[in-house]
């Protein structure tokens, strides 16, 4: 247990003057009357905690960690959250956020996050789908800054770095393979509109019988099909099932998708390298070395395949007519 959840769940209100008091302070600003932290949430980048009010109101209180913190524009995000609401893509109601620090709380949603399994009925994949495709073409959301396919790999860097972890010389060498990729596709390939950017099937959330999608700390403009590649690789899901959905006049939508895959299975690569060596992690290091492994298989299968190739050399030479 660190010091922050020992001091949480403790509870011990007022309290000393401490970075852990900066959260309980956000706690009490925007709670009234007493309340307690109930227990720790799962979560695979932020900590997350149930926290419970005397008078019977349930919350969520997300603190970010340095990673998510950088990922995270905090001066956009309470905007979209609230844009999300408002528009129906999502149903978490705000109570506090702070900018600065990143700490957010929302209301406790009573219904279920959704899984790669739940995504197996056509009917669920098509309502996700449908879902992807309204925030693309939405000209409402109110937001303009551009997502970085590789910005992950790079804060993640700079994080190990400062906690004496280095990166096997192979994370590095695909780097330098997809930045090079990137620069040498044309800009006019790319569209950009509003995308959530991380839409795996547990940003999917069920409740009184309609699909909501939260989480949006990394919308960003983008290409819609970096949000079909990222819900393909990690709901498990042939991107031509999802495409049998998805309404597009995009000459290159497959082949973008088979592009950004590997985006996809890198930034898996570089979440389990860095949990690997953390000398202190949530998930066993045996799981995590595992899902190394496996991604790091994947993503070189994926560049040196045909199909990959041919995407490549389609989006690098074909022109649009």
């Amino acid at each position: 247990m660190n010091r922050i959840e020992a001091r949480l769940s403790s509870a011990v209100f007022p309290s000393p003057i401490l970075f852990e008091d900066k959260v309980i302070c956000f706690l009490k600003k925007f709670l009234t009357g007493q309340f307690n932290i109930e227990s720790k949430l799962i979560s695979f980048s932020n900590e997350n905690f149930k926290i419970r009010e005397f008078s019977g109101n349930v919350w969520v209180l997300r603190i970010p960690n340095n990673i998510s913190h950088c990922l995270c524009h905090q001066q956009q995000e309470r905007a979209v959250l609230d844009w999300a609401s408002q528009e129906r893509f999502s149903i978490l109601e705000v109570r506090g956020y702070d900018e600065q620090e990143g700490y957010l709380l929302t209301r406790f949603l009573t219904g279920k996050s959704c899984s790669a399994i739940d995504f197996q009925n056509p009917l669920n994949l098509r309502e996700a789908i449908e879902i992807l495709h309204r925030l693309h073409t939405s000209k409402t959301a109110p937001i303009e800054s551009v997502f970085d396919p590789l910005e992950r790999y790079v804060v993640t860097s700079q994080e190990a770095m400062q906690e004496g972890i280095s990166f096997a010389p192979e994370i590095h060498k695909i780097s330098y393979q997809l930045k090079n990729f990137l620069l040498q596709i044309p800009r006019d390939r790319f569209q950009q509109v509003l995308c959530h950017n991380d839409p795996s099937p547990e940003n999917f959330f069920r409740q009184d019988g309609y699909l909501y999608l939260h989480d949006w700390e990394l919308a960003r403009c983008n290409d819609p099909m970096w949000d079909l590649a990222h819900f393909s690789v990690i709901g498990q899901v042939n991107l031509e099932k999802i495409l049998c959905f998805y309404s597009t006049s995009d000459l290159f939508a497959k082949e973008k998708i088979l592009f950004f895959q590997a985006f996809i299975f890198f930034n898996t690569l570089v979440w389990a390298a860095f949990e690997s060596e953390k000398p202190r992690s949530s998930f066993p290091k045996e799981s995590v070395v595992m899902l190394y492994q496996t991604f790091l298989e994947k993503i070189n299968a994926l560049i040196k395949s045909t199909p990959f190739e041919t995407a490549l050399k389609k989006l690098l030479k074909e022109q649009i007519i």
